[in-house]
């Protein structure tokens, strides 16, 4: 697994990285990464992780989703820390 960081557009990287992998991109952060790859119709998988942990102010997950996206949970992990991950298909028409 190669790991890279980048701080240029996220549609743009998520494009290039698609066109020259060929393969999955595990794509990791807050509304400002996720949300525009979102809307571009480019993310086909989404594990999301909940922490037994309330905050009391935080980076929000999506922000600006220009349309519906429905989620379709295909399985759900729990472990002994108390994490679940829920992992989704998005429902392409």
């Amino acid at each position: 697994m190669t790991k890279c960081l980048f701080s240029n557009d996220p549609v743009s990287v998520t494009e290039n990285l698609i066109i020259g992998t060929g393969g999955y991109i595990w794509i990791v952060g807050g509304s400002s990464i996720i949300s525009p790859i979102l809307n571009k119709g480019l993310i086909n998988e989404m594990r999301i992780a909940i922490q037994p942990i309330i905050l009391g102010k935080g980076i929000p997950l999506f922000s600006n989703i220009e349309k519906n996206i429905r989620l379709d949970l295909s399985s759900s992990q729990e472990y002994k820390s108390g994490i679940v991950e829920l992992v989704y298909c998005l429902h392409k028409k």
